[in-house]
């Protein structure tokens, strides 16, 4: 599967065209963050489903998407509040959410 095939895979997941830039970038993004977390260089095939599901994730919880949404870590209801996680936490949480997939991948670098 090509960058452009997973393009066309999350596109169709979160209901947007192709030419999206937003979805465009969290594509870009989610196979930055993969090859960054294994020490490699390009992703390989074994990784695409992980790209993807990392790319619907950033553009739907990031504020990529339509809806601005970011991920809820905490709630509280007397005098209402609502706390949201900050982009690197998000961040780290999704790749340690697949980490045994992509620990397959990782290449330790001296």
């Amino acid at each position: 599967m090509s960058k452009q095939e997973i393009l066309h895979l999350t596109a169709e997941l979160c209901g947007v065209e192709e030419t999206d830039t937003a979805c465009a970038f969290a594509v870009d993004r989610s196979m930055e963050m993969v090859c960054a977390y294994c020490g490699i260089d390009e992703v390989p095939e074994g990784l695409n489903g992980v790209c993807t599901a990392i790319a619907v994730e950033l553009f739907q919880t990031e504020g990529f998407g339509k809806d601005g949404g970011r991920m809820v870590t905490r709630i509280t209801e007397g005098d209402v509040a609502v706390q949201f996680a900050a982009v690197k936490e998000h961040s780290y949480h999704l790749l340690q959410a697949y980490r045994e997939e992509l620990n397959r991948y990782r290449n330790a670098k001296w």
